[in-house]
């Protein structure tokens, strides 16, 4: 992507106020709606925020560039033949040029109701896992120090998973509940419904991680990690929000290159 000017983007409502210059976001580009890095070099409050899309994913908590830096990038490309961008990224830290990860770990001013809503029984968090309303949340605790950021090199991109949930029907209805745990008799029913393989953080919404960890021990339900795409999530809600149609040129033009494909294919078939 040859370019050389900022581009305007909606902030989320979850990061309303969060946001600062220097920090680097993933932003969808162009008509394909393509998800590249991107770093706020500054604010605008005069945009129609309904003709412009949103902010996919921020990845810092913090800024990684300072204004000073940002300030040197300006200055710069009026002596030097390159882009702006391409000397943002100059100026970053060698390990956000490199594969790495962020860990998220609870410090002491984290209360323990928290802790155990956030992080549970594990010691720390991949932000790679986290939606964009958990990024929200846990982002608002590091910058009060309640929560700690560390960023970790690693030798492969880490994978990012989800987890899934199996109802074991047989032991399910096996199982006897006593009569006054109406929320764990409620999140019986619901199971016992359920044919496929469901995430686990649909179940969340609506039951307690304490209820929902009763059924995993007692083996009503398994769980397992599943891989996920971070853009493969975006592109599939881009395509339901955007039901796309081709005008007559277009139309026209996908059925000629369609009839070229299928003569090339039956040609060297033949």
């Amino acid at each position: 992507m040859q370019t050389d000017k900022p581009y305007s983007y909606a902030i989320p409502e979850e990061f309303a106020g969060m946001l600062e210059a220097g920090m680097r976001v993933h932003v969808p580009f162009g008509q394909g709606n393509r998800l590249i890095q991107g770093i706020v070099v500054g604010f605008d409050e005069m945009g129609d925020r309904e003709e412009l899309k949103e902010i996919a994913e921020v990845l810092d908590f913090s800024p990684v560039l300072n204004q000073e830096q940002l300030w040197l990038a300006d200055e710069l490309r009026k002596s030097v033949f390159s882009y702006k961008i391409s000397l943002l990224k100059a100026m970053l830290p060698s390990l956000l040029n490199s594969s790495y990860d962020k860990l998220l770990y609870p410090t002491e001013l984290l209360n323990d109701e928290e802790r155990s809503a956030i992080f549970g029984q594990e010691d720390s968090l991949h932000f790679s896992d986290l939606d964009k309303k958990s990024q929200a949340k846990l982002m608002r605790l590091t910058q009060t120090g309640r929560i700690r950021l560390e960023y970790q090199a690693t030798d492969k991109k880490h994978i990012k998973t989800e987890k899934w949930y199996q109802v074991n029907h047989t032991a399910l209805q096996n199982h006897d509940l006593p009569r006054q745990a109406k929320k764990k008799q409620a999140l019986k029913e619901v199971l016992l419904e359920q044919q496929d393989s469901q995430l686990l953080a649909d179940l969340r919404e609506n039951f307690s991680r304490d209820i929902i960890n009763y059924f995993i021990k007692e083996n009503l339900i398994s769980i397992e990690d599943r891989e996920i795409s971070r853009s493969a999530a975006y592109f599939q809600k881009e395509r339901q929000q955007q039901n796309l149609t081709l005008n007559d040129e277009q139309a026209a033009a996908v059925a000629a290159i369609t009839q070229k494909l299928v003569r090339v294919i039956l040609s060297q078939s033949s």
